[in-house]
Parts: C-alpha cells; structure tokens; sequence
C-alpha cells in the first residue's frame, strides 16, 4: 500500500497545501483557497484565525477529491505558516483578539522602548542586538505582546497562550488540543537567542509571561491526532497525526532542498543553510526546522530581507502608468527595451523602511533620472535593477558569513515565489549576483511542511528525508527546474552598478531620504 503525508502553508493571503508519496516523492495533488489581509488602519494587519481553518478544511476536501486516495493511506500532516504573527487565545484556543500579522507596524513604538530598555537594565548600548543576534522590529511577535499589554489590557489579562498561526491550527484541528511549537517559528518570535533559548530579560521586557509559550520540540515531533469532527468535514482517518511542521521561510528552504534561497514577493528574501548563526544586527536569525536527532542544534538559516521587492516596481509602475494599468509580465517586456543599467538611474527601492541595513526611516530614491532626456518607462527597469541591488547587499553579508564558517558557496541560487515567474526580471537578478540561478517550480513551504510530516512518518532526519525525496520528485515532476544562466557582458556593469547603489544609498541617509516627489511621472 503507498504511503502518503499532507503539508499545508497557512499563508497570509491563503493557504496552499500537496498531497506527497513519501516513497516516491511525487506530488500527487495540490489546492488553494484565497484569503484577504485585513488592514484596520494603514500599515495595521489583521486576520481572523478562523479562515484558516476555513481554508484548510475546503482545501482539503479538494486535495482528497481530486486524488481520490483512501483517507487510510495518508499518515500525517504538518504545517509551515506565515512567521511572526501573534495570537492570543484562552484556554480553549479560542482567539481573544485577531492574529497581528507579520506585515503589521502598529509597534513600531514598543520595538524602540525595547532597545532603550534592555540598554537601560544592562548598561550596554546594544543589548538587544547582543541578546537576540538583531534589531526588534514591528513585524516580530514579541514587540506585538508589548503592544497589547499597553493598549488592550483587557485583552492581556486574559491571555492563556501565546501562538504563532500555524501552530494555533495545529491545536485547534486536534482531538487532543495540545499546544506545541518549534524552533523554525521561534526563531522569528524577537525573545529567543541564538542558541535555542528563550531570553528572560527580552521577555521581562516584552511583558510576556514564560508560560503562555507553548511546548518546545522538533519540527517532526507528532503533537497529535486529527479530532472526530475535523476528520468527518474534510474526509481524513482519526489517525491521522499531527507533527509540529515550522515556519514558512524555513519550510521553503526544505521544500526546494535550497543552500542558498531568494525567495520574491511582495517583500524579498534571501537565505542561506549554514552551521552556526551569522550575526550582523540586521540578518533574521532563523533556524532550519529540525527532529529528534539534532534538536536544538540543527542548521541554521539567516535570512536578509527586503520590504518592498515586487511592491517596490509596482509603485514605480504606478507612477508611470496608473494603477491597475499594467500586469508583471508587461513590466518584464517594458524592462527590455531599457538598456542594462537604466542609462545611470538608481533606485533605493525603501517604501516602507528597510530592514537590512536597518534604515526603518527609510522611503524612495531616485538618483540620476532626468526627466527631459529619460523615458518615464526607463524607470521600471531601474525599480527592478534596485531590487536586485538591495537583495544582492544581503546576499554579501550570507557570503562573507559562510567564508568564515569556511562553507563552499552553492554554484546555483534557488529562487521561488511570484517574483521568479518574471523572465528579466530574474534576469537582471541573476546579472547582478554573477549567479546561475534555479527554479524548481516547487509549492516551496507547502512541500517543505510534507516533508517534515514525511521524516516524523517515518521516524528519519528531515535534512535526508527532503533531499531525497526533493531529487526523486523532481525526476517525475512534469514541470521540470528551468535556469537563469548570468550574461557574462552584464556582471562588469552591474558589478559597478552595485558600486553606485551603494554610494546612493550613503547619500540618501545622509539626506535622511528627502527628495522630490516623483508624483507627476504618471503618462497620460
């Protein structure tokens, strides 16, 4: 009899999930049911955890239909999920206010009196930065704690346990209601350290109670069984079991069996699969999800990212063309008809701030557009040349950091997301690394969650488990990896390119980021 596992990506804008034979490695089915973010004020994200369940319940009952697999034969089921968001339940697992999302800014505040406050209490001016390995930032869970405890008291006082997105789904469709995390989801919560270990002080801090944070076990741990309910609605075995799955970055970069991973979207990322930490005060400092045999000192993954990337060239677009007048593949087509290297236009693509470096201050630059002798459509390319740039100047730190745990840098970067589906776009990036570049046209966190549920099955290190069957799948896959290979006369000039973005973005912190606004750009 085949033996199957489900992954499942409880993302902030839907929830994706694979049916995955764990001999074979294939892909036998996957769904998607689509959900909003809603955005109470500007740069405030909520969500309602019950359209998650939602989600998965239909998308379920559509993965088990469309395979027409016996219930029996599926073993288990795990899940990767958005990182950072913050829920707040009762002892039921009932939520006492809606998940803060990692998007959300609403504590920008609290982040500032975090740092000045562990400064304060340890006489050390980067205390913070020390204890954690970055700076706080609004996105991250803990600083959301503090937030509630200022302004919902109410809210606060009531808390029971505090859950990351997934792992609220995890109880909440078991018969046992056990509460459990992992280290992958953790690592992006702002208390815990370097080394696996939560941070008394930060969380003293933060307000946060010891015991409202869940269990602690390895990502391929079971933490339960599918409840009677949940298996009547969606057609799943009441012995189905639940293992603890991980973040969605973390779970991407097992599902596409990556050492180096960007990863394009509305924001951008780019990570590596090293030994030790990398600590700068500005990378994320995420760990890899891990199982019995090497918790808590599996790989770790720092992860630089980027706020604005696709977001970034859809406000230029905007610009130039109005909103809703233009689809990504057009920009790529637009880019094309821009020499490489925009005629000298550089692009500092912060909308909303920045990350690394950490320049939460920071908004657009233009430098060295000319609107009398460039083309308002000159400026697409240099949006997407300027995300390239802003990726690239992570990616050198991941570099430096692998040089000195001395790790062989991976010939090939592996890209996923809605930004790899973008052929100059992804052209430019590959230009600018000097990288050949990789895409497996994975469901990159879905199938890395099926991979863990695979390794908790049977019993296996989750690292052997997804390259093995990463390589197998791939071999049956009808959609095969498609390349992106550097044209040789562009890496020079983009080399220099990066030379000039880098002086531009001096010159825009000195400017504190002021300059002329680019409204009148718009075409008529």
């Amino acid at each position: 009899m085949a033996r199957y596992v489900i992954g499942g990506d409880v993302g902030s804008s839907g929830y994706k999930t694979v049916l995955l034979d764990i001999e074979t490695g294939e892909i036998k089915a996957a769904a998607n049911v689509v959900y909003e973010v809603r955005w109470v004020k500007p740069n405030w994200a909520q969500q309602n955890p019950g359209l998650w369940k939602g989600a998965f319940t239909k998308a379920t009952r559509e993965l088990l239909e469309s395979s027409e697999i016996a219930s029996r034969e599926i073993e288990g089921i795990a899940f990767s999920g958005q990182q950072h968001g913050a829920v707040v339940v009762d002892k039921d697992n009932q939520p006492l206010y809606e998940a803060i999302l990692w998007c959300c800014q609403r504590s920008e505040q609290e982040c500032k009196d975090i740092e000045e406050t562990a400064a304060k209490k340890t006489g050390k001016k980067d205390a913070y930065v020390e204890e954690i390995g970055m700076h706080a930032v609004p996105g991250f869970q803990g600083p959301k704690v503090l937030w509630i405890y200022r302004h919902l008291p109410g809210v606060y006082k009531r808390i029971e346990k505090l859950l990351f997105p997934k792992d609220w789904l995890k109880a909440e469709i078991s018969r046992e209601k056990r509460w459990a995390t992992e280290l992958s989801d953790l690592s992006g919560s702002g208390y815990l350290r370097g080394d696996g270990t939560l941070s008394e002080l930060v969380m003293e801090i933060m307000k946060l109670n010891s015991r409202w944070i869940p269990q602690i076990l390895p990502s391929t741990s079971e933490v339960g069984t599918v409840s009677e309910k949940i298996a009547k609605e969606v057609g799943l075995s009441e012995a189905t079991r639940i293992f603890g799955g991980g973040g969605d970055n973390p779970c991407s970069m097992l599902g596409n069996n990556a050492y180096l991973l960007e990863s394009g979207g509305t924001s951008g990322t780019f990570s590596a699969r090293v030994k030790e930490p990398i600590v700068d005060g500005t990378l994320h400092p995420f760990i890899v999800p891990d199982d019995r045999f090497n918790h808590p000192s599996g790989p770790k993954q720092p992860l630089h990212c980027i706020i604005d990337a696709a977001s970034a060239i859809d406000y230029m677009a905007e610009k130039v063309y109005g909103k809703g007048r233009f689809t990504y593949e057009f920009l790529n087509k637009v880019a094309k008809n821009t020499p490489p290297g925009s005629k000298g236009i550089i692009i500092i693509p912060f909308i909303h701030g920045q990350r690394v470096p950490y320049l939460p201050q920071g908004k657009l630059y233009i430098k060295g557009y000319d609107s009398v002798k460039d083309k308002k459509e000159d400026l697409i390319r240099a949006a997407m040349e300027g995300v390239a740039y802003a990726m690239k100047y992570g990616f050198e730190l991941l570099r430096e950091g692998m040089r000195r745990q001395k790790i062989a840098e991976p010939e090939k970067i592996t890209i996923t997301g809605g930004g790899s589906k973008g052929e100059e776009a992804s052209q430019i990036r590959s230009d600018v690394y000097g990288k050949q570049l990789i895409n497996p046209h994975t469901e990159g966190a879905a199938v890395g969650a099926a991979y863990i549920a695979a390794a908790g099955v049977l019993d296996e290190s989750v690292e052997e488990v997804s390259a093995r069957l990463f390589e197998r799948g791939i071999q049956l896959s009808l959609q095969k990896p498609t390349f992106v290979i550097p044209r040789q006369e562009n890496i020079k000039l983009y080399e220099e390119g990066y030379r000039r973005y880098l002086e531009v973005l001096e010159e825009a912190v000195e400017d504190n980021f002021e300059q002329k606004k680019i409204a009148s750009l718009r075409s008529q």
